[in-house]
């Protein structure tokens, strides 16, 4: 139904566009975490909550003029002000980063959280949902890892920008709803590089690493003056990442950059999670388990057509961590 009859546009309320594309998304009413049917003109169909709905608004749209159902004249639009959606540097690799709640197994491992609370009490999600993100990496850093003369065993540099990057950026659940207290701390860090095969075709990476950002749990877990977890400034994460990454040395590109990581986080999520309504006792606080797998985006334009969230300029963050 959506891929015969429809256009899909995610649209990010910070950043909607150039002048032109800020008019028209100003015509359509906007969204709030949630999804709306309109016209190529903006003109509003109606909000979309349940399936059946998509066969009502393609009802309401085949009904009016053909006037309405074909778009305005193109007009080159204008940057006003850094709403514009960001871009990835030239040469740089897009990377998903999928992140969900792990808990134990029972035999020693991790498994998705079977049943996450939040926010609050009263929103069970069952089992734990699987959130998403992009990572972009220079040319410059990608190219690092690729010796001149590889050999195994040989130990690379990670760029100490990718390696701030990662930590900073996605070394924690994503959960976090106000996770800028996390990006402007790292504890500490660190991640290797070693070649663990080459041949002529092709040489294959093993990367490891931890980090620790934030502040520290006993922090958290101490503070007399957080009486809730929301808005909480003590969030913190640990985690230990493992990769591999392969490097195709005839078609000179990366056809593989997988890093998993296992981690916990405090802070906020005792709140978002839902431990109970009201102030967090100081004993009721702990650190809830996260997993990370970072991997290759796709060709297709739904990988690819978005941004990092941290690289947004009305954020303010410095995303590509470089001089540090």
């Amino acid at each position: 139904m959506i891929r015969e009859n429809f256009v899909s546009v995610i649209a990010e309320n910070y950043i909607p566009g150039n002048d032109t594309e800020m008019a028209w998304y100003e015509k359509t009413g906007g969204a709030h975490n949630g999804y709306i049917a309109v016209t190529a003109t903006g003109r509003k169909l109606g909000d979309v909550g349940q399936p059946e709905d998509l066969q009502r608004m393609l009802d309401a749209f085949r009904r009016l003029p053909a006037s309405e159902r074909k778009p305005d004249p193109i007009r080159k639009g204008v940057d006003t002000g850094g709403k514009v959606p960001p871009k990835p540097p030239p040469g740089a690799l897009s990377v998903i980063v999928y992140c969900t709640a792990l808990e134990g197994d029972g035999k020693g491992g991790w498994a998705r959280a079977r049943r996450v609370l939040a926010p609050g009490v009263g929103w069970a999600i069952s089992p734990a949902l699987t959130l998403n993100e992009l990572l972009w990496v220079a040319e410059d850093e990608w190219k690092a890892f690729v010796p001149v003369s590889p050999r195994k065993g040989q130990r690379i540099d990670v760029p100490s920008s990718l390696q701030r990057r990662i930590f900073l950026f996605y070394g924690f659940e994503f959960g976090y709803a106000h996770s800028s207290f996390v990006h402007e701390k790292l504890r500490s860090g660190g991640m290797t590089a070693t070649v663990e095969e080459a041949t002529p075709q092709a040489v294959r990476i093993r990367l490891e690493g931890s980090s620790q950002v934030g502040v520290p749990f006993e922090t958290y877990r101490d503070c007399r003056t957080c009486t809730t977890g929301e808005w909480c400034p003590h969030l913190g994460a640990d985690a230990r990442y493992f990769g591999i990454l392969n490097y195709d040395l005839t078609r000179k590109r990366f056809d593989r950059f997988d890093i998993a990581a296992v981690g916990e986080s405090w802070g906020e999520l005792d709140y978002y999670r839902g431990m109970k309504e009201g102030p967090v006792a100081p004993a009721d606080r702990r650190r809830w388990a996260f997993g990370l797998a970072f991997t290759l985006s796709s060709e297709r334009p739904a990988d690819r057509g978005g941004w990092p969230n941290g690289a947004a300029a009305y954020r303010g963050w410095d995303y590509w961590q470089r001089g540090r």
